[in-house]
């Protein structure tokens, strides 16, 4: 991925892990963890969390796992050139998983257990999630509403605790990158060349690039395709698209794609201006003036974000 030296994480996350981490770090700072683990005590990896410095990024490989409570150490990988930011990276074949903590009471022995030992179980897992919604209202310096600006995404966690014991929300389409703030290795994304773009890159590019907003992951679920252009209140379909919702602009000198059926709060719409670059894309949202600021964005944009991460890779 970088220059940055690797250590590995491996196996079942055990109660005392902890303090093996603790020796890890100090003998080698400033490393990528490189984990693989089927999860274990989510407690201790809270506390491995708690120790993870300022610059310690994380990547699960390809053909290796990352469930439960490695998932959450996984999340917590974060880089420092000047300040902080999230630094979580997975390869194509890799499997991240997430779901709620649980009650492991053990094989069904007829064993009774006492109201204490419920109660300090239900507890801890309540704590767990307590944490994790702590971090979840917690961003990196840029603050902007992307799921990559959060140290937990808040829609994650909402997807983790739909998730029982058996069951995992895993990181699939390039849909699952957006909402987590997980990205690819950099060396594949930069192999996601422009010639194996989809015909509609520039649309999937707006669609992506508004959907990656926190306030908008709230219907992720509910709009499977694109976006359908929704007319005011006192227009028809057809009288809306007279209006002709897409559209060629110049802007500075460059030319911009403009799409111009995202609503906004205020219920109007905003517009989409995005171009292809060197590097991948740029886009910025517009609403009534030119008080706007364009972003660059990765290559993964351009893809559908319903879209198997390996279907694209494979392109």
């Amino acid at each position: 991925v970088d220059n940055v030296p690797e250590c590995e994480m491996t196996g079942l996350i055990e109660e005392g892990d902890e303090d093996k981490f603790s020796r890890l770090n100090a003998e080698h700072f400033s490393c990528r963890l490189s984990l693989d683990s089927p999860g274990g005590s989510y407690s201790t990896a809270l506390k491995i969390i708690e120790q993870m410095e300022s610059y310690t990024p994380t990547i699960v490989k390809s053909g290796r796992r990352c469930l439960s409570a490695c998932a959450l150490i996984f999340m917590a990988g974060m880089g420092n050139e000047d300040a902080a930011y999230a630094n979580r990276v997975m390869e194509p074949g890799a499997t991240i998983g997430f779901h709620r903590p649980y009650l492991d009471l053990g094989e069904d022995d007829g064993r009774r257990y006492s109201s204490k030992e419920i109660e300090r179980a239900f507890s801890g897992s309540i704590d767990v999630i307590n944490r994790l919604i702590k971090r979840s209202n917690t961003r990196f310096w840029n603050g902007d509403s992307s799921a990559q600006s959060y140290y937990f995404p808040p829609i994650l966690l909402s997807k983790m605790l739909e998730k029982r014991k058996d069951e995992f929300f895993e990181l699939e389409t390039v849909g699952d990158l957006l909402i987590s703030g997980v990205s690819l290795n950099s060396s594949i994304e930069q192999a996601l060349a422009p010639e194996a773009y989809p015909s509609d890159k520039y649309r999937n590019v707006c669609d992506n690039y508004y959907w990656q907003s926190i306030d908008n992951f709230t219907y992720y679920d509910e709009t499977k395709g694109k976006f359908d252009p929704i007319p005011f209140a006192d227009e028809s379909y057809e009288e809306y698209e007279r209006k002709k919702p897409y559209a060629r602009e110049t802007v500075k000198g460059e030319e911009y794609h403009v799409y111009r059926d995202y609503p906004a709060p205020e219920g109007t719409y905003r517009e989409c201006l995005v171009r292809q670059t060197d590097y991948g894309f740029t886009a910025a949202f517009r609403y009534y003036d030119d008080n706007f600021e364009f972003e660059n964005l990765r290559s993964i944009f351009a893809y559908p974000r319903h879209a198997p991460i390996a279907v694209v890779v494979l392109k």
